[in-house]
């Protein structure tokens, strides 16, 4: 029998093979110009911190549903690092302002010789190159990162793959460097600059009016204080000092008209345009216009739909975070500490929707008033605590509940499955729980021992 060939990889890019010492971004606009847009417009600043913030907040604690040492070697790592996971992951979500990130993994060895790292840190995205593998089975794949300062003129150096994680945005044919999200922004915000400055011009032109002097010798000589200068030059400085003293003396012959607004919107046509750029340049950022303003016309359904538009682009971004971290941080941990595996664990999707929830909460109450279902009944509980995005209770945790409610009916129904007295503490799952979420789980698991506490102590004191 023949042997199979290897299949042939055909994606060639001419920007790929253009260039020896590195391929070069094929972005039309310059980072330069990406960085003068995040410093100085609030628009598109507020936007990417609004959009990358909201991706942190979805993102959830890693698990390991095999292996429960894994999770926790990778859990203690993360929280026992320098400085804190989620502002380094919100570090790496640059690669949506600027196409890409590179963040080096400072590695260092931890108590007992395993491999772990210390800290992350995102380098600077003006000075990073990228190169490419030109053929083989890794073709396309990234082959190298340079550093540089002042673009080679000084100092270059090598980051090694293994020692950074790469998160590219938007990543087509083959495009290491990614698509940034300003770039659909970027015409937009050169238009914006035109028309602020007028706009601004029109209200300062109607706030302090235009001035205009006639004069029949503009040429003609003029004693200021036994200063002698032309007509003009005099009464250009004349004119000038109007905004601030308001009244003026000139000499015979000279006429002043001064133009003052004729009433009605000052400079409406410019605001509108301006308020339309900003809410495109949201838009191209992924903003839907109902996420950060209302709108002139609007509803409730449209809002809701916006929203869930919104949500996409969170879980898009989202994956392209968690995806980024899984295979070029937790795995080559795993693979170090316990050997290749068939899985590497996960990073959890946190989602709260508070309305949402009010709204199933409500629908639960009334299909058990109705006979519907049975909120003693776990598997129903379950079923609503998912749909919230809840963790789902034992029968343990419910029966707690049932039982304190029963005894104590003024009480809130707050499940409450602390260990009684004399018994040994229960593992808490999110001991080393470093996202928002977990934070959040922790400070709840406290509430709810508290209550469980009071309820022992109202117990005792009623028998």
């Amino acid at each position: 029998m023949m042997p199979m060939p290897l299949p042939v990889n055909n994606n060639w890019l001419e920007w790929a093979m253009s260039y020896v010492e590195g391929t070069t971004n094929p972005d039309s606009q310059s980072l330069a110009d990406y960085i003068k847009m995040h410093e100085t417009d609030d628009v598109i600043f507020s936007s990417s911190e609004y959009l990358k913030r909201s991706v942190i907040k979805k993102l959830g604690d890693y698990v390991h549903l095999d292996k429960q040492e894994i999770q926790d070697f990778i859990r203690k790592i993360i929280k026992g690092m320098r400085g804190n996971f989620l502002r380094s992951a919100s570090a790496m979500l640059t690669s949506v302002d600027f196409g890409f990130s590179v963040t080096e993994i400072v590695h260092c060895e931890l108590p007992g010789g395993s491999i772990g790292f210390c800290d992350l840190q995102t380098l600077w995205p003006k000075s990073i190159t990228f190169d490419i593998h030109r053929s083989g089975p890794l073709k396309n794949r990234l082959k190298w990162i340079k550093q540089w300062w002042r673009m080679g003129k000084q100092w270059e150096a090598d980051i090694p793959i293994n020692k950074a994680i790469v998160m590219t945005h938007g990543e087509s044919f083959g495009n290491v460097y990614g698509v940034s999200r300003y770039k659909r922004a970027w015409p937009l915000w050169k238009m914006k600059q035109v028309l602020l400055k007028a706009y601004v011009i029109t209200l300062e032109r109607y706030g302090c009016p235009l001035s205009i002097a006639r004069t029949g010798d503009p040429n003609g000589k003029v004693n200021i204080n036994g200063r002698i200068i032309t007509t003009s030059k005099y009464l250009t400085e004349v004119m000038d000092s109007l905004s601030v003293k308001g009244s003026l003396v000139v000499p015979m012959g000279t006429e002043i008209e001064i133009l003052k607004h004729q009433g009605g919107p000052l400079g409406a046509d410019f605001l509108e345009a301006l308020q339309w750029i900003n809410q495109q340049m949201q838009l191209a950022l992924g903003l839907p216009s109902l996420i950060t303003g209302s709108g002139k016309v609007g509803s409730h359904s449209l809002g809701v739909q916006h929203a869930e538009n919104f949500a996409d682009i969170q879980d898009q971004i989202g994956e392209e975070l968690q995806e980024s971290i899984l295979e070029q941080l937790v795995r080559p941990l795993v693979e170090w500490e316990f050997g290749p595996q068939d899985d590497y664990g996960m990073f959890l999707n946190e989602e709260f929707d508070p309305e949402k929830a009010a709204a199933l909460a409500k629908v639960a109450k009334d299909l058990s008033d109705a006979g519907v279902v049975d909120m003693d009944k776990l598997e129903d509980v379950n079923f609503f605590r998912e749909e919230i995005g809840l963790d789902p209770w034992t029968q343990e945790d419910l029966q707690s509940l049932i039982d304190r409610h029963q005894s104590f009916p003024e009480m809130p129904m707050v499940q409450g499955n602390a260990d009684a007295p004399g018994q040994t503490k229960t593992k808490n799952p999110d001991e080393n729980a470093f996202s928002y979420a977990g934070r959040r789980r922790n400070r709840a698991r406290a509430r709810r021992e508290l209550y469980a506490r009071l309820s022992r102590s109202l117990t005792a004191e009623a028998a």
